[in-house]
């Protein structure tokens, strides 16, 4: 599976998940390189029908 790290203010890192670290950051694997970083999530998005100012069809 996927992951994607952020490994300074402005880099990220995506590649093949290894390992959580207990500190809570992610290891992902890109070639033969390990990077270890903090977790991108997911912005929250509602539903189409909770958005303000969207049509619904």
């Amino acid at each position: 599976m996927l992951g994607t790290i952020m490994i300074g203010r402005h880099s990220s890192v995506q590649g093949d998940i290894v390992s959580l670290l207990p500190d809570g950051r992610l290891v992902v694997r890109v070639g033969g390189n390990k990077f270890a970083g903090q977790p991108v999530r997911a912005p929250m998005v509602p539903p189409a029908e909770l958005r303000q100012g969207e049509a619904t069809a």
